[in-house]
């Protein structure tokens, strides 16, 4: 299972005392997702504002429990965490859950890395030169993160297959090393020894897919 990446902007206000949020806009491709997951006519483009942690800066969204209704996933920068909004199916999130990942999470991807059938989650940690690993239990909640070594500077994380064997892989583009590292899934939610390759200077992106047409996983950033 992918998540649906969200349009989104973070809003930390002014003075001591306000709470980091982050505002989820509505564009057109999220609308009709958000349609389609709550059974409801497509509603009017809007935004909606969840406090999360401290200075929000990635977020996925996906069905983290199952119950048909997308939830939220947000990287929080400022305070090393991942906050998780479970949906209500009302256009509405219930209180928030946090995780802890490396220092100072940059990115944040979905995916069935355990092959279980639940799905995951991924945070590139800029801070820590690290991309935690937190396993689904299913219900909406995660296990404490896995740590593994990345390139220098981890900006963007991606999950999708690219060895063919079935199983989910993991890609993390490194800025300050200007590569990307491919960590193969074994299949039970664990990585494999990361192998680096050399890209332009700075990444701060990278994407999974079939560029060429030849059916093999391609990288792009």
């Amino acid at each position: 299972m992918h998540g649906l990446p969200a349009l989104a902007s973070r809003h930390s206000g002014r003075g001591h005392n306000t709470v980091p949020r982050f505002w989820l806009v509505a564009p057109a491709c999220l609308l009709v997702a958000a349609s389609l997951a709550w059974g409801e006519p497509m509603p009017t483009p809007a935004s909606l504002s969840l406090d999360t942690s401290g200075a929000p800066i990635s977020l996925i969204m996906g069905d983290l429990n199952g119950d048909g209704t997308l939830d939220l996933a947000v990287a929080n920068y400022g305070t090393s965490t991942v906050s998780v909004f479970l949906g209500l199916g009302n256009r509405a999130f219930g209180l928030r859950a946090d995780y802890g990942t490396g220092a100072q999470p940059n990115s944040i991807a979905m995916g069935d890395l355990s092959g279980d059938g639940k799905p995951d989650l991924a945070v590139a940690n800029s801070g820590a030169s690290t991309v935690s690993v937190l396993l689904g239990n299913g219900d909406g909640t995660f296990g404490t993160k896995v740590d593994y070594g990345t390139g220098n500077r981890p900006l963007a994380v991606a999950i999708g297959e690219v060895s063919g064997d079935g199983k989910l892989d993991l890609v993390v583009a490194n800025r300050a090393d200007n590569t990307v590292s491919v960590f193969l899934g074994l299949g039970d939610g664990g990585l494999g020894t990361k192998a680096d390759y050399p890209t332009a200077s700075n990444p701060v992106s990278v994407v999974i897919g079939d560029v060429n047409g030849d059916g093999k996983r391609d990288l792009a950033g």
